[in-house]
């Protein structure tokens, strides 16, 4: 497999995917455990433990939102998470290994996302909404950038002049 030089940005978007990977797995373990389970009656058992006010806003809006959701509906939603989390932990695991090919992944993975980013910015505006928008962006270019001065430094693989002391390596 070939690999990238390690660069500081590069490890810490690898970090910030392996941690992102690591909660979304942990959360889809969450969603899959509540299966077959009272929504409501879990929401209530959660603001009692926090002595929440069971009038409130937001306690109602929990209900509300996921009170009605049935078994399948969570059931997709936790294996969509899995395999979202799975996919960001092995780019997150890729970039921290300086995987070529984990670049690539990442680059088509967090692009897929700019447009439904934008669409979602565009119904409302919202602080998080664009700070993630800004960080797949920004994720993007630096890959984009970070592969454009591997390949010059390294010169164009079609030349059949590799440089020796190319920072690419195969592994054995």
């Amino acid at each position: 497999m070939k690999r990238v030089a390690h660069k500081k940005g590069l490890r810490l978007i690898a970090g910030f995917k392996i941690a992102k990977g690591l909660l979304l797995l942990g959360a889809s373990g969450g969603l899959l455990a509540l299966l077959n389970r009272d929504f409501a009656a879990l929401i209530e058992q959660g603001a009692n433990a926090l002595h929440a006010d069971m009038h409130s806003y937001v306690v109602h809006k929990l209900i509300a939102t996921f009170g009605v959701m049935d078994g399948k509906t969570l059931e997709e939603i936790g294996v969509g998470t899995l395999v979202y989390g799975s996919l960001t932990l092995t780019e997150g695991v890729g970039l921290w290994l300086a995987l070529r090919w984990a670049a690539y992944l990442t680059i088509a993975t967090n692009s897929l996302f700019i447009p439904v980013e934008l669409y979602t910015l565009s119904q409302g505006f919202t602080l998080v909404k664009l700070v993630v928008l800004a960080i797949n962006v920004a994720i993007v270019w630096y890959l984009v950038e970070h592969l454009k001065a591997e390949r010059k430094h390294i010169g164009h693989p079609g030349t059949g002049h590799p440089d020796k002391s190319a920072i690419l390596r195969h592994d054995p």
